[in-house]
């Protein structure tokens, strides 16, 4: 369980909290689709926030996803994503390459996924929080 936390900032207080509802990982997708793209239609979520959402059918512990946001005053000013996966699932999802993956991935892998401040609120620790929050989970 990630306790919430919040962020004295120079524009007020901002909150950091696990995102729990449909909207929540519905703007955490729009964030990653406006910076890097998704690999999915509009309206579904990428894999990772499908599973938080409980919309996939892997119910077993072969994936635990801990996606974030950051608010001011009920906006999104941030968001963050990190995930642990088993064995399997990191081999099968680490790209092409000269490293053998099967030995270097471990039983359990975490990844930060992603992180995003938005730029008005940058440089005021949000991200710090983000990324603290997120180790300190794996």
């Amino acid at each position: 369980m990630v306790a919430s936390t919040t962020v004295a900032t120079n524009n007020g207080r901002v909150s950091i909290r696990r995102a729990t509802s449909k909207d929540d990982l519905m703007a955490i997708r729009d964030w990653q689709d406006h910076y890097f793209g998704t690999e999915c239609d509009p309206g579904q979520l990428p894999f990772e926030l499908a599973h938080a959402a409980g919309w996939t059918e892997s119910d077993g512990p072969d994936i635990n996803v801990l996606p974030l946001v950051a608010e001011h005053q009920d906006v999104m000013v941030g968001c963050a994503v990190a995930v642990v996966e088993k064995h399997k699932q990191t081999v099968a999802n680490l790209p092409e390459a000269t490293f053998d993956a099967e030995t270097i991935a471990g039983e359990w892998n975490g990844w930060m996924m992603l992180a995003f401040v938005d730029p008005v609120w940058r440089g005021q620790g949000i991200g710090s929080q983000l990324f603290s929050t997120r180790l300190d989970w794996l």
